[in-house]
């Protein structure tokens, strides 16, 4: 499907394409849906939480770090803000930014505790 015809298209469906065309590593055609996703509905954490991957898939480690933040803002539980900082500790050490990651570590330890 054309990425111009998913404008009449829910969120939701607009994700999916998303996720087919990530599965296939397509990520720039990815980041274009997941752009019009966010748009659709800018609450949903969904959108802004695997920008980050696509990113980090395309080694563009300093903007997979850069969208952590936004991803973070809108994590609904525990579980997604750990695979965020996660990520964002990984996107760091690929950056060999070894002082941010170890940061961003203590980030998902201190997170981890809070559940004990």
């Amino acid at each position: 499907m054309p990425i111009s015809n998913t404008w009449t298209k829910s969120s939701d469906e607009i994700r999916k394409l998303d996720n087919d065309v990530f599965t296939k590593r397509a990520f720039s055609k990815a980041l274009t849906y997941h752009q019009q996703a966010a748009e659709h509905d800018p609450a949903d954490y969904r959108a802004p939480w695997n920008t980050p991957a696509i990113y980090f898939e395309m080694g563009e480690y300093s903007l997979a770090v850069c969208y952590t933040g936004k991803a973070l803002s809108l994590a609904t539980d525990e579980t997604t803000r750990q695979k965020i900082i996660n990520r964002e500790s990984k996107a760091h050490l690929h950056l060999q930014e070894v002082d941010k990651a170890k940061v961003a570590i203590e980030d998902l330890l201190d997170g981890d505790e809070k559940k004990h």
